[in-house]
């Protein structure tokens, strides 16, 4: 046997033996870090510069710095006065989807003493909300995509509307294009470059329920409620074209995308990751199940952030999901033998052991 072939045949079998003895370390997801008990109930999470904004239904929005995803710490709250939704954060101000109550605008300067500034009333339930930080956008349910120009805080004030087709639920900006998951009548791309006059362009039919949107490039990934996962091509806004899916095992609703890897919030079907770098085929590569109802989520580097609904804020360690592209294998040796494959390894205290080794 060549040398460099057998010397390549140890280096398969000390990662093999490796990986025996460290799967549970690289499992993904990985084990719970930290768990934060809901106040009520954990609807979604944001997260910028180390802080979480966390909307917790009727408890309100609690703010967290989680520079160590290990032990969040709790730096203030602000009471709800129906049902905390959904949370966007645009530089000083979040802006909270507050349920009946409606749109908050909030000072979150200091954020251990956030301060309302302004806020709007729902003409049914504010339940998701995007922003640039000139307008924000609220999926209002029965009331519709509402437009609110947000620039004197002080002060929001609408100036312009479009009407549910069912019960408008999430939405995505994008540049100058609103998508709205708009419950039982599916997704519908929206036109806001003149926000006086949103218009309709796009318009996808749901298969069960749209419940939330998210964009990445020229790529949508929307929640559809029992439909599961689905993956449109929205390069052509006027022409919304599905590339694939990826069923539910009780109803998605939410998906976070890093990368080739979408993080799925299935509820009952728990928290899933699916590889996502070919459209066409999404695979899922692992899950929890039987642990967390999931609800939405978001991903900073090696930690996931769950929202489980009445179990709280799990914080889960999901460097296993996203090994490293492995560096160029060794072309054909000189006995003409490709000797191709790598094996990738990374040790730390926070995320333990995690390996890739392929043939």
């Amino acid at each position: 046997m060549p040398a460099r072939v057998g010397q390549k045949l140890a280096s398969w079998a000390l990662g093999l033996w490796l990986l025996t003895a460290a799967v549970a370390l690289a499992a993904c997801p990985g084990n719970e870090a930290a768990l934060v008990p809901s106040g009520n109930f954990t609807n979604a999470v944001t997260i910028v510069d180390g802080i979480a904004y966390v909307a917790d239904g009727g408890y309100g929005l609690r703010i967290f710095d989680v520079t160590n995803p290990a032990a969040p710490r709790e730096l203030a709250l602000f009471p709800s006065g129906d049902r905390a939704l959904d949370v966007a954060v645009v530089g000083a101000y979040a802006y909270l989807a507050d349920g009946r109550l409606g749109l908050r605008i909030l000072d979150i300067s200091n954020p251990n003493a956030p301060q309302e500034r302004g806020r709007l009333a729902s003409w049914d339930e504010a339940q998701g909300v995007a922003s640039d930080g000139i307008y924000a956008y609220v999926a209002d349910g029965r009331g519709g995509l509402r437009i609110i120009d947000v620039t004197v805080p002080n002060l929001p004030r609408e100036v312009a509307s479009l009407p549910s087709r069912q019960s408008s639920r999430g939405l995505a900006l994008d540049g100058q294009t609103v998508y709205l998951a708009d419950g039982y009548a599916g997704l519908r791309a929206v036109d806001v470059s003149v926000p006086e006059e949103p218009r309709e362009r796009g318009w996808l039919g749901s298969l069960h329920e749209s419940i939330n949107i998210t964009v990445k490039g020229k790529l949508a990934y929307l929640a559809d409620g029992t439909g599961g996962m689905r993956i449109l091509d929205i390069s052509d806004v006027d022409a919304l074209r599905e590339t694939s899916r990826l069923r539910s095992n009780d109803q998605t609703y939410h998906i976070y995308v890093s990368g080739s890897r979408a993080y799925i919030s299935d509820r009952g079907g728990g928290y899933r990751v699916a590889d996502v770098e070919d459209e066409y085929e999404p695979v899922e590569i692992g899950a929890i199940t039987n642990t967390y109802l999931a609800y939405h989520s978001v991903v900073q580097g090696d930690w996931a952030y769950l929202a489980a609904g009445r179990t709280g804020l799990a914080v889960l360690n999901v460097s296993g999901c996203t090994p490293p592209s492995p560096e160029p294998g060794p072309g054909p040796d000189e006995e003409g033998l490709t000797t191709g494959g790598y094996f990738w390894a990374k040790w730390s205290a926070s995320s333990g052991l995690v390996m890739t080794i392929s043939w």
